[in-house]
């Protein structure tokens, strides 16, 4: 699935970005697609029902966009969500990246890689994280923020930019 299935709801939509620690194979990607339809299609919570869209891009990262949560947010509906995706990635054996432990990044935009935070030192001192590395960023609020800012962002620009690349000119 492409982003294609979130050009229909507006930018201010709620956007919540989930990154996998694998990419998923072909079949994962299909159970994962049904799953989520499901859920997605019966999201209510006291009565509201919601109409989010979703896409699954590389293989690896899921995301969800919803119209009224921007306006009248409900934690409670958001936890449930959250919730029952839990369960449908535990039941696909996916293991969610916890984006205050790890990054996702590239340098080819085609190999994905999930890192520790921990390991960004090294990763730098093997040269294999650059500050021209893209790295995804899992802040994104909105699907405003999606279209005008992109999914990923030169490590330079970020806080890894202002943590380990300051001396560095572009």
């Amino acid at each position: 699935m492409t982003l294609h299935a979130l050009e229909s709801l507006p930018a201010s939509s709620k956007l919540w970005v989930v990154g996998l620690t694998c990419p998923l194979a072909d079949t994962q990607v299909e159970s994962l697609e049904g799953s989520l339809s499901s859920l997605l299609a019966t999201w209510t919570h006291k009565g509201q029902l919601y109409a989010p869209a979703y896409s699954i891009l590389f293989k690896q990262v899921i995301l969800i966009a919803e119209e009224t949560m921007a306006h009248q947010a409900s934690g409670c509906a958001i936890d449930g969500l959250m919730r029952k995706f839990g369960t449908i990635a535990n039941h696909l054996s996916l293991k969610m990246i916890n984006p205050a432990e790890s990054i996702l990044w590239t340098n080819d935009q085609r190999d994905y890689q999930v890192s520790a935070k921990s390991d960004i030192p090294a990763l730098i001192q093997k040269d294999s994280l650059k500050p021209t590395s893209l790295i995804a960023d899992f802040s994104l609020e909105t699907l405003g923020e999606l279209r005008t800012q992109g999914l990923f962002k030169v490590s330079a620009t970020t806080w890894l930019g202002r943590k380990y690349f300051q001396t560095l000119t572009f």
